[in-house]
């Protein structure tokens, strides 16, 4: 059974690829003839949605009354590389924010610029505090975002230090800091691993949205006190689906 479970993740890697070189070209053509599509498109959420499919991977999501109609910053705990299919295929029209170094992927990379995806040199504090000040009027103008306050994949089942960027960026624009807890993610697709889900038939992922933090009456210098709320917060959800796992 197991040779089983694996033969079908190997088929849905290479259903993938072909998928996401498709969504790719698709993205490309659509913004480039139509520019104003870029923050409202179907390709995104279709690619992750299908993505899941091709993996056996099932999400079960809470708090969808929490998500915001307007410009917001989502935060999300980051284990997985599945964090993406899975976020994207709850919530419509967002853009992550990526490591720089996968914008060089042929196709896909460009399909990401065009897309309006944010270039996050990691190693590089200053430049990434620029994508965020050139990132503002966007934000202001409704365009939602989801950024990883670790800053990288933790493989720990607790939360890694938080980085300061995406609260001075949500303090700055006065955009609501709307926090996202997944669970099992890592299960499924460990670090190091290839394939996802080589092991049963349906993986099952947790998403919890969790209720909006305003940041319109928080300045700067407030900064730690939004850090240490969000990461209780986080780090308590968290907990408990560990524990009812």
């Amino acid at each position: 059974m197991k040779l089983f479970f694996l033969f079908r993740s190997l088929i849905g890697a290479v259903a993938f690829a072909i998928w996401t070189l498709l969504c790719s070209v698709a993205m490309i053509l659509s913004v480039s003839i139509h520019p104003q599509r870029r923050r409202e498109n179907i390709i995104i959420k279709k690619w992750a949605q299908f993505g899941l499919f091709f993996f056996g991977l099932k999400v079960q999501v809470e708090g969808l009354e929490n998500k915001p109609n307007k410009g917001c910053i989502y935060l999300f705990n980051h284990t997985s590389l599945l964090d993406i299919l899975i976020i994207h295929s709850i919530i419509s029209n967002i853009r992550f924010g990526s490591k720089i170094e996968v914008f060089s992927v042929p196709m896909m990379g460009l399909a990401m610029k065009k897309a309006g995806v944010l270039p996050i040199a990691r190693h590089n504090a200053k430049e990434v505090i620029q994508v965020y000040e050139n990132t503002k009027p966007r934000l202001e103008q409704g365009e939602q975002f989801v950024l990883s306050p670790e800053g990288k994949r933790n493989t720990d089942s607790n939360l890694a230090s938080f980085k300061a960027g995406p609260f001075l960026f949500a303090i700055q624009t006065k955009a609501p800091l709307v926090p996202i807890v997944i669970d099992n993610a890592n299960q499924a697709l460990p670090k190091g691993s290839l394939l996802p889900n080589t092991n049963r038939w349906i993986h099952k992922i947790n998403m919890k949205i969790l209720p909006a933090v305003e940041t319109k009456d928080f300045t700067d210098s407030d900064k730690q006190k939004v850090m240490d709320q969000i990461f209780e917060t986080m780090s308590k959800k968290l907990n408990s689906l560990n524990m009812n796992r």
